[in-house]
C-alpha cells in the first residue's frame, strides 16, 4: 500500500508539473511555479489521508488546472500581451476557489454518506431489540414477577420437573430510578434431579425481567439497557407502577 501511495504521488507531481509547464510564457515566468508548490501541497495533503484522497485530488486539480491553462491560452491569443499583475493575480485567486468548490463538495458528500450510515445502523438496532421484545412475548408473558421466573426455569429446566424455586434477591436492573420496569432476579432452582448435597449446578442465577403492559417477560443476556431504552421509547412497559 506504502509503494502504491509513493507512485501515485509521483505521478501526480509529474503530471502537475508538466501541466504547469505548458501555460502561456508570459504567464509560465511568474506564476508556474507559485501555482505547482500550491498543487504538491495538496497532493502531500491527501497523501496522508490514504484511500481515494490521492487519485481524487489528482482528477479534481488536474480539471480546474486544464480549464485555467485553456483560459490564459485564450487570453494571451485573443486578450492582448499587456494584462496587468491584477488580473492575473484574479485569475490566479479564481483557480484557488475552483479548488475550494470542489473540496467542499467532496466533503459533503463524506458527510452525507456518514450521516446515511448512522441512521442505518440505528435502524438496524432498533429493529433488532424490537424483534427480540417480540420473541420473549412468544416464549411467555405472566401476571407476577415471581410466576414469570418459575415459568421461565420450568420451560429451561424441560429434562426435569422444577420442585421448588427459591428467590433470593430482587432489584432493579439500574440505579438512580433508571428503567424501574427493568428488574435483576436472583434465583436456586431445586428440580427432581437436584442432589441431596448441594453442588455448583444448583448455584444462584441472575436474571432480567422487563414489566411490559401484558406482564412480565424474560429478557435473555444482552443489551439490556438497550433494549430497555426502545422499551420506554415506544411506551411498551407498565404504566402501574
Amino acid at each position: 500500500m506504502g509503494n502504491r501511495k509513493g507512485t501515485l504521488y509521483n505521478f501526480g507531481v509529474s503530471l502537475f508539473k508538466r501541466l504547469t509547464g505548458i501555460y502561456p510564457d508570459r504567464f509560465r515566468r511568474q506564476f508556474a511555479g507559485e501555482i505547482f508548490d500550491v498543487l504538491r501541497q495538496k497532493l502531500e495533503g491527501a497523501s496522508t489521508s490514504g484511500g481515494l484522497a490521492i487519485p481524487a485530488c489528482i482528477l479534481h486539480e488536474t480539471t480546474a488546472l486544464m480549464a485555467s491553462i485553456i483560459r490564459e491560452h485564450w487570453h494571451d491569443r485573443w486578450g492582448g500581451r499587456d494584462v496587468g499583475m491584477v488580473e492575473e493575480k484574479r485569475l490566479y485567486r479564481e483557480i484557488d476557489k475552483i479548488f475550494l468548490r470542489r473540496r467542499l463538495k467532496s466533503a459533503m458528500k463524506v458527510t452525507f454518506a456518514l450521516a446515511g450510515i448512522i441512521v442505518l445502523l440505528n435502524s438496524c438496532s432498533y429493529l433488532y431489540a424490537g424483534i427480540q421484545i417480540a420473541q420473549v412475548k412468544h416464549w411467555g408473558v405472566y401476571p407476577t414477577l415471581e410466576e414469570a421466573v418459575y415459568g421461565v426455569h420450568s420451560i429451561n429446566n424441560s429434562d426435569a420437573k422444577v420442585m421448588r424455586i427459591d428467590i433470593n434477591h430482587i432489584e432493579p436492573c439500574f440505579s438512580g430510578g433508571e428503567y424501574p420496569f427493568v428488574m435483576c432476579v436472583t434465583s436456586k432452582v431445586f428440580d427432581d434431579h437436584t442432589p441431596t448435597v448441594p453442588s455448583d449446578k444448583n448455584s444462584s442465577v441472575k436474571s432480567a425481567y422487563f414489566h411490559l403492559e401484558e406482564g412480565w417477560v424474560f429478557m435473555p443476556e444482552g443489551n439490556t439497557r438497550f433494549t430497555a431504552r426502545v422499551v420506554e421509547l415506544l411506551g411498551m412497559q407498565a404504566t402501574d407502577e
